[in-house]
């Protein structure tokens, strides 16, 4: 088994933890082993590497958590106040580390097997507790480190050694706070509700993370327009209530000697909440929310009901799939869609990334512009033509039609009395297309037609047809697998998504120069129509492989 440093390190302290009543051997053993499994299991933001590579996805997401604290910390050699800097830095690092641990660490975290096991071996819970408090501690650090190693050579770059040390303690206190409002928020839930709604938050929040870090990359232009801000930042009253201001406030005091009152309160505010923070956790938080972790063991019991009508009416549903094959297996897919998590988390941050990559990119190229001046500009011009970006993230969304967590219940297809597949596979993709990529794709355009105007009505009509378009383009040139037959790490290749997304360029391009002819939008619509008549017929004719 690997000898961590990180023992080596706690090996210093072992007398201590001996004379508290902790058997330091086993609890060193029992820390050894997480470890060693965590550098085992898949991170959540690299679900599609190949399993011959999970040994490292741990050192992909801290160099990704490097490179975006990086990225941030060019925010120290701007012109802005300290408090300005700080306070998005520590709002960045609060928000990430806690997303993080939610998301990339709530199976540790929520973890009880350890203890059903050990318990009955005469190993006390004292040491049970402590090793899981020390594993949880290691994986903060890590992360609170790996985000924070740029911004505090930065910054101690431009403020001196000072900031170093401030930072290593603001640091810590962080950590105490995450660590006490993640637990406090897994409390709430436990408490009032059962475990698979907190699975459901949990898979919702490691969504929201992936979603963000792509986002934040793309506004840094944005972000890094506060270099025009001045030194001077006068504090409002909703500042008290923003965990990053209590943080950024000590750098303000500290370092650049502000002694108004209002910044002592907000330095003193963080030390104070994250001391109070730390010792209910320790005393009583922990004692209460591990009691009720036994919720998670029962969490399979409660199974949602299904939807039998696949979220549609018995007579909508009859006119999208005319087909009984088509009506069930509409039903069917519709039902994976809402309860496979690992589904969700593969497709989902697609969809919201296609949601909002349009307006973010309305917003860097218009950094120095003003709020008013940049609606103008949209309602004035070609902006709207960004929902392509989302037709190309939604439309290829439907390739994981043949992925699921379950997929080794595919064996019904051999024992259902099925004699057109065909009919299969239309009402799985009719659902993955009304059940997901119509309805974010018809959200962005709605949102530019309320920006623009109707002007705009024949280029969403257009853009919505090519959804279908690209829809179906997608099931032709994608590999033929039956519907949640295969595992997730049975990939794609980068290749065809490349040259899915040139496809969907061309199209944008196409529709483009058609705006510029006299009804050459309708003459592009009708062709577009055409075209998927032509593909209807023609995309799902295929033979089934063989399971």
């Amino acid at each position: 088994m690997k000898e961590f440093i990180f023992l080596r390190f706690l090996d210093i302290f072992s007398s201590i933890f001996n004379k508290s009543g902790i058997d330091y051997k086993t609890m060193r053993r029992l820390v050894q082993i997480k470890l060693t499994l965590d550098t085992r299991r898949p991170s959540n933001l690299f679900q599609g590497r190949r399993k011959k590579s999970q040994d490292k996805n741990t050192d992909y997401t801290l160099f990704l958590y490097g490179f975006f604290g990086l990225m941030f910390s060019t925010l120290m050699f701007t012109n802005a106040s300290i408090f300005i800097k700080t306070n998005i830095l520590t709002g960045i690092i609060l928000f990430m580390v806690m997303t993080s641990l939610i998301a990339d660490f709530s199976s540790v975290l929520l973890d009880v097997k350890d203890k059903n096991i050990l318990s009955p071996r005469s190993v006390n819970s004292k040491t049970i507790n402590t090793a899981k408090v020390i594993h949880i501690a290691y994986y903060l650090i890590k992360v609170t480190f790996s985000i924070s190693i740029f911004p505090m050579i930065f910054g101690t770059i431009k403020y001196g050694p000072l900031f170093l040390v401030i930072f290593l303690v603001e640091d810590v206190l962080m950590m105490g706070f995450i660590l006490f409002f993640t637990s406090i928020l897994y409390f709430v839930i436990l408490r009032f509700f059962d475990g698979e709604k907190l699975k459901d938050i949990i898979n919702y929040i490691q969504i929201v993370l992936t979603v963000v870090m792509l986002v934040l990359y793309q506004l840094m232009g944005r972000i890094m327009n506060i270099s025009t801000v001045g030194g001077y930042h006068e504090l409002k009253a909703w500042m008290y209530f923003i965990p990053s201001s209590w943080f950024a406030a000590v750098f303000s005091v500290i370092v650049e000697g502000q002694h108004q009152i209002a910044y002592v309160v907000l330095a003193l505010t963080s030390v104070v909440i994250s001391a109070i923070a730390f010792i209910v956790y320790t005393k009583y938080i922990s004692v209460y929310f591990e009691r009720n972790l036994s919720k998670l063991i029962n969490s399979d019991k409660g199974n949602k009901k299904l939807k039998k009508s696949g979220g549609f009416g018995d007579k909508a549903l009859s006119i999208i799939c005319p087909n009984k094959i088509q009506k069930e297996f509409f039903r069917f897919a519709s039902n994976m869609i809402s309860s496979e998590r690992r589904l969700k988390l593969t497709i989902y941050p697609y969809l919201a990334f296609g949601a909002v990559l349009p307006f973010v990119f309305v917003f860097n190229f218009n950094v120095q512009s003003s709020g008013a001046s940049v609606l103008d500009k949209i309602a004035n011009g070609k902006y709207y033509f960004g929902v392509y970006y989302t037709l190309a993230c939604a439309s290829m969304s439907i390739v994981y039609m043949g992925r699921s967590e379950k997929f080794k219940g595919a064996w019904i297809y051999d024992v259902l009395p099925i004699e057109d597949m065909s009919q299969v596979y239309k009402g799985v993709a009719k659902a993955f297309f009304l059940r997901l990529m119509f309805p974010i794709t018809l959200l962005t355009n709605l949102v530019f037609l309320a920006l623009c105007g109707f002007k705009i009505l024949p280029d969403v009509i257009a853009m919505m047809i090519n959804l279908v378009l690209l829809v179906l383009v997608s099931i032709k040139i994608s590999p033929k697998e039956l519907p949640f037959s295969r595992d997730f790490t049975n990939k794609y290749s980068a290749g065809s998504a490349f040259g899915f997304m040139i496809l969907t360029a061309v199209l944008g391009v196409i529709h483009y120069l058609a705006t510029r002819v006299s009804f050459g939008i309708w003459v592009y619509i009708a062709i577009i129509v055409v075209a998927i008549v032509v593909l209807w017929n023609n995309a799902f004719k295929f033979e089934v492989k063989k399971l």
